[in-house]
């Protein structure tokens, strides 16, 4: 009996081998850690080892970590956090002059993080951090990170944790082996000042995240390994694959343990921080840098560089000038009167007898991108420009109506169709087989756009037999005429988000849209047919960065994808008998979706002079053109249509 006894106890102690076990780190001793931490940027790609192209770029930290113990009870202890020999390099040191690329860098780092940080430590949870807040932000920043990595518990089972991720749902497994493996989920990040969103899903970015780690606890209590792992991914919702993939690793190992400093004497861990010099509270939160200053290149050199590519409306590189201009508008120097003067002096280039020959009036493209620029002070200045009350001259006002419905800060609304349609009326009485009230009605024929439930003025293609007769013989009707030529924002987003490494990443990713509907009619009073033709051009620019903030250097990626496409609707009218026969088609020609990513690692050096290197990378993708089912009777009609044709 007592053989059965024992055997069962030993068997409860091998399957919960960490029960009631603690961490046990020994008041005034120290334990010295080593610390590495790397943290990547590179485009989304499948599994597999990168390429050298596809390498990633972004800060390596290495540092001494000391660990004492001032304050300890029972489950709660106060801890001193020091680093030492802290270096800091770039993931990419495959050449000695890459490999040194951040020596300057490292120096300032490591010259302001000499003072330590105290956190409280009950059963492995970190309850509060006590820091001077005089070291360098960057300092400050990765002490919270090795802070985050100490953060454990030694039993299986759920909590709620907050860090430099923000606040998480922590799930914990120990392992029989003194191993405990930690995983996150639905981190909530800390709110920084400038973020913002389309509030459109669809239009949306997001980041998808994981976050893992695994602990080696020794037999007496001591924290042995600590490893931590992080995979973001940043990409619009519409187009998954066009990414930046975020990676962080931390690796934290005992190298040996040795006398510390002097303990605390006090009656609970709130006096013994109470008794900390130079030390207050202070937020796990990573602190954010000063944002950089804005590029020096002028906004008239910007506008005149465009103003070529602005005469192909409904193309990559009128998409791509609309993104480069919004970052000026959205920047400090766009104040109100700044942007009021640039767009009077279009008005007054466009209204000039004397200009070019090859003039592009921009002036539309400029309300556009004012408009979407969603500031106050570019608000202002299209009120003081824009005169609603004149009925001679509505387009710029339209224009401007039209942008500001594609807001996206915050969303106005959508475009949900662009409900564009050919229109004739009275054309019976042309043809002699009008009776009634039709014999009456006036010849017309036309095209309309409806945006947002609101019908636009309608552009006339000819009014009346006399107009009806002009455009037959000159053709006039069947050259393309636009019903809306526009660049609207789709995508806007802006994050910043906190790595478990202690780095901050900006995400930003803004999209465009540059289109041109136009439609053309033919009409044949000989054979009683008409022939129309509504083309919806379009090209779609996503661009997308991801930059850390690191002082004194730039580091990060920039990726995009972009494709000019169209979509003919096509309608055939035999109106030569009863009853009419109507064909209607909607085709979609071959396009190339085209991908893009760069990323750097630039620093400046002691003489202004930036040194650095960067990579390129493109993907081409060739789409096939499709026709669209629009309904089986129609395919039927035509088909009859091509048919008699033939025959």
């Amino acid at each position: 009996m007592r053989w059965l006894v024992f055997t069962y106890l030993v068997g409860l102690s091998y399957v919960f081998p960490l029960k009631g076990l603690k961490l046990q780190h020994t008041p005034g001793k120290a334990y010295t850690y080593d610390y590495e931490s790397l943290s990547t940027l590179r485009e989304r790609r499948e599994a597999g080892p990168p390429s050298p192209g596809q390498a990633g770029v972004g800060p390596k930290v290495s540092a001494e970590v000391l660990l004492t113990v001032v304050w300890g009870q029972e489950t709660e202890q106060l801890v001193k956090l020091e680093l030492r020999k802290l270096k800091l390099q770039g993931a990419t040191t495959e050449t000695s002059e890459k490999a040194r690329l951040f020596d300057g860098v490292s120096a300032s780092v490591s010259a302001h993080h000499a003072r330590p940080v105290y956190f409280v430590w009950r059963s492995g949870q970190v309850m509060q951090l006590y820091s001077s807040g005089h070291d360098g932000v960057v300092a400050e920043n990765l002490k919270r990170a090795v802070v985050s990595l100490l953060q454990l518990q030694t039993q299986s089972g759920d909590r709620e944790e907050v860090d430099v991720s923000g606040t998480c749902k922590a799930n914990y497994q120990v392992e029989e082996n003194l191993t405990v493996r930690k995983s996150k989920v639905g981190c909530q990040a800390p709110d920084y000042p400038g973020q913002f969103s389309h509030a459109k899903s669809i239009l949306g970015s997001s980041v998808e995240s994981t976050y893992s780690a695994i602990y080696e606890v020794g037999k007496n209590g001591i924290l042995q390994t600590a490893s931590g792992e992080d995979v973001h991914v940043f990409a619009p919702n519409i187009r998954r694959s066009l990414a930046a993939e975020i990676v962080t690793r931390q690796q934290l190992k005992l190298r040996g343990v040795v006398d510390g400093s002097r303990t605390v004497d006090a009656s609970s861990v709130e006096q013994a921080a109470a008794g900390l010099a130079d030390v207050s509270p202070r937020e796990m939160k990573l602190q954010s840098l000063p944002g950089k200053p804005e590029e020096s290149a002028a906004i008239l050199q910007k506008l005149e560089d465009a103003r070529g590519e602005l005469a192909e409306p409904a193309s990559v590189s009128s998409a791509k000038a609309f993104v480069s201009l919004l970052g000026f508008f959205r920047g400090q120097k766009a104040t109100e009167e700044r942007v009021l003067q640039l767009l009077r002096q279009e008005e007054e280039k466009a209204r000039d007898p004397q200009r070019p020959a090859d003039f592009v009036d921009v002036l539309p493209f400029l309300i556009d991108a004012v408009t979407a620029a969603q500031t106050d002070a570019c608000q202002g200045a299209l009120m003081k420009f824009l005169d609603f009350g004149r009925e001679d001259n509505i387009e710029l006002p339209e224009k401007y109506l039209l942008a500001a419905s594609f807001s996206s800060q915050p969303s106005l609304a959508l475009l949900s169709d662009v409900w564009v349609g050919i229109f004739a009326k009275g054309l019976e009485a042309i043809v002699g087989d009008a009776e009634g009230e039709e014999a009456d009605e006036v010849a017309s024929a036309g095209m309309q756009l409806t945006v947002l439930d609101t019908v636009t003025r309608p552009v006339v293609f000819f009014e009346g037999k006399g107009q009806l007769m002009s455009a037959i013989w000159s053709g006039a009707g069947s050259t393309p005429t636009s019903a809306l030529t526009a660049s609207v924002i789709m995508q806007d987003h802006q994050q910043y988000l906190p790595l478990s490494s202690g780095w901050i990443v900006d995400l930003g990713l803004t999209g465009a849209l540059s289109v041109d509907l136009s439609g053309s009619v033919q009409i044949s009073l000989w054979y009683q047919t008409s022939n129309s033709l509504v083309q919806s051009s379009g090209a779609a620019v996503i661009a997308g960065s991801a930059r850390f903030q690191i002082p004194e250097a730039e580091v990060g990626m920039q990726f995009s994808g972009e494709a000019e496409a169209l979509i003919n609707f096509a309608s055939d009218v035999d109106f030569s008998g009863k009853p009419l026969k109507l064909c209607m088609k909607m085709v979609q020609p071959d396009f190339t979706y085209r991908q893009h990513a760069r990323k750097y690692e630039k620093v400046r050096g002691k003489n202004g002079r930036q040194r650095g290197f960067g990579v390129r990378l493109s993907r081409h993708q060739p789409v096939v053109g499709k026709s669209f089912l629009l309904h089986q009777k129609i395919s039927e009609l035509c088909a009859q249509m091509e048919l008699e044709k033939s025959g």
